[in-house]
């Protein structure tokens, strides 16, 4: 069941508040992660834009992933998100410069909506969005895998990155070969739709068919899951009939 999300605040850590080095900074970030009270999303591209959206997106498919799993929150319609850390940095790689966001909330500030009255607030930052995931580790062989003979599925096989996603689905659906798309945490029956997984790294790590909790993954003909990838952002998109 896919649910709302409200965020009601932002904290902000760069390398200039607190007085932190790159080195304190990156420090407690890897405390973040290595920590089981806390959801992330993080991303690393050319754009500070492009990488604080993707860094949300993840965000925010972690964040509903995770909902949908606690028991105090699963069969809530709405969800608080009280606090969001946000931290943005220039790093520098041999392809050049890149920007790093990193974005976080603690589970205890994953509150639920219903039932309480939300006030507006003046937002000082981005809305945020969703945490990360590490691909199976030996995926057991599906006993029926969907054969990508589609013209449609042939062409979103064909892609590798995640800013060529956007390009070629509304491209399909005006040709008619798809009849819609979105992403994760918009879909209302995501069972119905096929899945484009990418990482934070803005790459394309699999294409799952249509299904529940188990899926055909399409590039590496073997079952899968999407709580495999919990982790990574997705964007689900469905055949024309």
């Amino acid at each position: 069941m896919k649910r709302g999300i409200i965020f009601t605040g932002f904290l902000f850590l760069t390398l200039c508040l607190l007085a932190q080095t790159a080195a304190e900074q990156k420090k407690e970030i890897a405390k973040i992660k290595k920590s089981d009270s806390y959801l992330y999303g993080e991303a690393t591209l050319a754009s500070q834009k492009e990488a604080v959206l993707l860094a949300e997106e993840i965000l925010q498919e972690n964040i509903n992933a995770w909902v949908q799993q606690d028991k105090a929150l699963r069969k809530a319609d709405n969800v608080i998100i009280r606090n969001t850390g946000r931290d943005v940095s220039r790093i520098t790689l041999p392809r050049g410069n890149m920007f790093q966001a990193f974005l976080y909330v603690k589970k205890s500030d994953i509150l639920s909506a219903d039932n309480a009255k939300v006030v507006a607030v003046d937002k000082s930052g981005p809305e945020s969005t969703v945490e990360p995931v590490v691909p199976p580790d030996e995926p057991s062989v599906a006993p029926s895998v969907e054969e990508p003979t589609d013209e449609a599925l042939r062409q979103v096989l064909g892609l590798a990155k995640f800013d060529e996603i956007s390009t070629c689905l509304q491209r399909l659906k005006q040709e008619g070969k798809i009849s819609d798309f979105n992403k994760y945490a918009a879909l209302k029956r995501p069972g119905e739709y096929y899945l484009i997984i990418y990482n934070r790294d803005a790459l394309i790590e699999a294409v799952l068919g249509k299904g529940e909790d188990k899926r055909p993954n399409l590039k590496t003909g073997l079952e899968d899951s999407i709580t495999n990838y919990k982790g990574r952002g997705a964007i689900g998109f469905k055949l024309a009939e």
